[in-house]
């Protein structure tokens, strides 16, 4: 009784012939439906989609057929049906007990609505820093300092010309894509920011699968434990190819000047 009604989920018994036979308050939240007024009617009308209503039938006929079930013991995600008609996500788990012998089964089942409305938005979110990454070319970057992986966002591959592989990458991944030249610049601006001296900031030329040699300019900060070892570091990477060569083209127009007017 009063576990029943106290319960933050919803709690749903149905006998073998597939009634209601228990319906607490969350439940009545959950599906709009007062309890005295489902009580001894068939769950598959009630609270299962119409859609899904065979599917439930044939599973209870074939456990009491064989005495097995295959949603028993396991949490589910599936959709349920309001009063209203409208459906919803749920999460449910079903446990299969004997009364006087005979087959009951009790569903503990979870509006999954506001989780599944989060998980959206974050999807949404997630899309929206992609495609704003995409326009203004600047990829993300994280290195994992205690399992040496480092995790790019699909702009940063975009820039480095790498499709995502099937593993992590590791520092020395990252070291191998390097221009040889460089590789003691970035090294140094890693073990400098690593030791707290000063913020990972450098720029550095990459050579791509395909051989095309881009110049790329990265920032990041270093977080650190509480007894001040860094564990992670995180950060932004451009690639700033077109600038480092209109300054090139710049200095040699300067020097064609200055040996003209010479």
């Amino acid at each position: 009784g009063a576990i029943l009604d106290s319960a933050l989920d919803c709690i749903v018994s149905m006998d073998k012939d597939g009634l209601i036979r228990e319906f607490n308050p969350a439940a009545e939240n959950v599906f709009g439906y007062r309890r005295a007024d489902v009580l001894g009617r068939a769950m598959a009308e009630r609270i299962i989609p119409t859609s899904l209503r065979e599917k439930h039938r044939a599973g209870l006929a074939r456990f009491l057929a064989t005495r097995e079930g295959t949603l028993l013991g396991k949490r589910i995600e599936m959709t349920g049906m309001r009063a209203d008609g409208t459906e919803i996500p749920i999460e449910l788990s079903i446990t299969h007990f004997l009364v006087q012998g005979e087959p009951m089964f009790t569903g503990i089942i979870r509006d999954n609505t506001d989780r599944k409305q989060a998980e959206a938005e974050l999807r949404e979110s997630e899309r929206r820093l992609a495609e704003a990454q995409a326009i203004a070319h600047v990829g993300y970057w994280e290195n994992d300092l205690v399992a040496d992986r480092i995790t790019f966002s699909d702009e940063t591959y975009r820039i480095l010309g790498l499709s995502p592989p099937q593993r992590p990458l590791t520092l020395v991944d990252l070291q191998n894509l390097i221009h040889p030249e460089d590789r003691s610049i970035q090294a140094d601006a890693t073990a400098r920011a690593l030791r707290g001296e000063a913020r990972y900031d450098v720029e550095y030329r990459v050579i791509r699968p395909d051989g095309e040699v881009r110049y790329l300019h990265s920032i990041g900060e270093v977080a650190r434990d509480e007894l001040g070892r860094p564990y992670k570091a995180a950060g932004a990477v451009i690639d700033v190819t077109d600038r480092k060569r209109a300054e090139g083209e710049l200095r040699l127009f300067r020097a064609l000047i200055d040996q003209t007017i010479d």
